[in-house]
Protein backbone atom coordinates (compact mmCIF):
# COMPACT_ATOMS: atom_id res chain seq x y z
CA UNK A 1 0.00 0.00 0.00
CA UNK A 2 1.31 3.44 -0.93
CA UNK A 3 1.49 6.04 1.83
CA UNK A 4 2.29 9.72 2.06
CA UNK A 5 0.90 13.08 3.06
CA UNK A 6 -0.43 16.35 1.75
CA UNK A 7 2.48 18.67 2.44
CA UNK A 8 0.84 21.98 1.55
CA UNK A 9 -2.50 23.54 0.65
CA UNK A 10 -2.28 27.25 -0.01
CA UNK A 11 -4.19 29.88 -1.97
CA UNK A 12 -2.07 32.24 -4.04
CA UNK A 13 -3.57 34.70 -6.55
CA UNK A 14 -7.00 32.99 -6.60
CA UNK A 15 -5.48 29.53 -7.12
CA UNK A 16 -5.41 26.70 -4.58
CA UNK A 17 -2.16 24.73 -4.74
CA UNK A 18 -2.11 21.20 -3.33
CA UNK A 19 1.25 19.41 -2.95
CA UNK A 20 1.64 15.74 -2.08
CA UNK A 21 4.64 13.67 -0.92
CA UNK A 22 4.68 9.88 -1.31
CA UNK A 23 6.82 7.83 1.08
CA UNK A 24 7.93 5.27 -1.52
CA UNK A 25 10.18 5.65 -4.57
CA UNK A 26 8.06 5.17 -7.70
CA UNK A 27 9.16 5.74 -11.28
CA UNK A 28 5.69 6.46 -12.69
CA UNK A 29 1.98 6.51 -11.95
CA UNK A 30 -0.96 8.83 -11.40
CA UNK A 31 -2.47 10.91 -8.62
CA UNK A 32 -6.23 11.42 -8.79
CA UNK A 33 -7.54 14.22 -6.58
CA UNK A 34 -11.15 14.45 -5.39
CA UNK A 35 -12.27 17.39 -3.26
CA UNK A 36 -15.69 17.54 -1.61
CA UNK A 37 -17.52 20.19 0.37
CA UNK A 38 -21.09 19.18 1.21
CA UNK A 39 -22.70 18.29 -2.13
CA UNK A 40 -19.96 20.04 -4.14
CA UNK A 41 -17.07 18.16 -5.69
CA UNK A 42 -14.00 18.81 -7.83
CA UNK A 43 -11.69 16.26 -9.49
CA UNK A 44 -8.30 16.47 -11.19
CA UNK A 45 -5.44 14.17 -12.17
CA UNK A 46 -1.68 14.71 -12.06
CA UNK A 47 1.34 12.61 -12.93
CA UNK A 48 3.43 11.00 -10.25
CA UNK A 49 7.18 11.54 -10.41
CA UNK A 50 10.21 10.21 -8.59
CA UNK A 51 12.48 12.17 -6.29
CA UNK A 52 15.73 10.87 -4.78
CA UNK A 53 14.20 8.35 -2.34
CA UNK A 54 10.51 9.29 -2.36
CA UNK A 55 7.96 10.41 -4.95
CA UNK A 56 5.40 13.13 -5.30
CA UNK A 57 2.44 14.22 -7.34
CA UNK A 58 3.15 16.83 -9.99
CA UNK A 59 1.01 19.21 -7.93
CA UNK A 60 -2.48 20.52 -8.35
CA UNK A 61 -3.31 24.15 -9.26
CA UNK A 62 -7.05 24.65 -8.80
CA UNK A 63 -8.75 27.95 -9.69
CA UNK A 64 -10.64 29.14 -6.60
CA UNK A 65 -13.56 29.98 -8.94
CA UNK A 66 -13.96 26.21 -9.49
CA UNK A 67 -14.51 25.81 -5.74
CA UNK A 68 -17.10 28.57 -5.28
CA UNK A 69 -19.79 27.73 -2.76
CA UNK A 70 -17.50 25.75 -0.48
CA UNK A 71 -15.21 26.98 2.27
CA UNK A 72 -13.93 23.77 3.91
CA UNK A 73 -12.95 20.96 1.57
CA UNK A 74 -12.10 17.31 2.23
CA UNK A 75 -9.30 16.07 0.00
CA UNK A 76 -8.76 12.48 -1.15
CA UNK A 77 -5.89 11.57 -3.46
CA UNK A 78 -5.84 8.11 -5.03
CA UNK A 79 -2.32 6.95 -5.92
CA UNK A 80 -1.68 4.27 -8.52
CA UNK A 81 1.69 2.99 -9.71
CA UNK A 82 1.79 -0.39 -11.42
CA UNK A 83 0.19 -2.89 -9.04
CA UNK A 84 0.55 -0.57 -6.03
CA UNK A 85 -2.11 1.84 -4.80
CA UNK A 86 -3.00 3.98 -1.81
CA UNK A 87 -5.09 6.90 -0.63
CA UNK A 88 -3.92 10.12 1.02
CA UNK A 89 -6.48 12.33 2.72
CA UNK A 90 -6.49 15.85 4.10
CA UNK A 91 -8.38 19.12 4.25
CA UNK A 92 -8.20 22.61 2.78
CA UNK A 93 -9.92 25.87 3.64
CA UNK A 94 -10.59 28.50 1.01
Amino acid sequence: SLTGSITSTEVVDETLYVYVNIDQYLSNGTCSLTMTSGSLSYTATAKLFADVSTSSCEGFAIPVSELSGGKNWNISIDLVSGDKSGVITGEASI
